[in-house]
């Protein structure tokens, strides 16, 4: 008497089907989200951020150097989180940094007199890859 089903050797090729078919969509899935977390990071070099007065002006700048470390051109409009003391700033200039080329500096000179300017403030800056937290003294 035969048996009716299927022989070992289509089995197998099914199973290996539905492994690459499930290893393609955990692919897919991981490498948007990856990409993502790597695609506009970013660093602030040691002594990169300083804090100045301006006597003419009468305020203080803040100016922040940020190094390109993801793999696309991050732009101005890249950084969704910029505060000082958790108080929103607007970045004053228009920029774009190259792939892991050179320095662009963020100048903001939003730091009004109610704050009085002096001590220690925090830098919040971020993109959807990388949030810095930068500690500043202004004089």
């Amino acid at each position: 008497m035969m048996r009716k089903g299927i022989t070992p050797i289509i089995a197998i090729i099914i199973l290996l089907l539905i492994t690459i078919a499930l290893a393609g969509a955990a692919w897919t899935f991981l490498s948007g989200f990856l990409g993502t977390q790597i695609e506009k990071s970013f660093f602030v070099p040691t002594g990169g951020a300083y804090c100045t007065y301006d006597s003419i002006t009468d305020s203080y700048n803040i100016t922040v150097t940020v190094a390109n470390t993801g793999t696309s051109t991050i732009k101005a409009s890249d950084f969704i989180v910029h505060a000082i003391d958790d108080n929103d700033i607007t970045i004053d200039i228009t920029l774009e940094i190259p792939i892991r080329e050179g320095k662009v500096a963020i100048r903001s000179n939003n730091i009004s007199d109610s704050w009085s300017g002096q001590g220690n403030r925090v830098v919040y800056l971020g993109t959807t890859a990388t949030v810095q937290q930068i500690p500043v003294t202004c004089p």
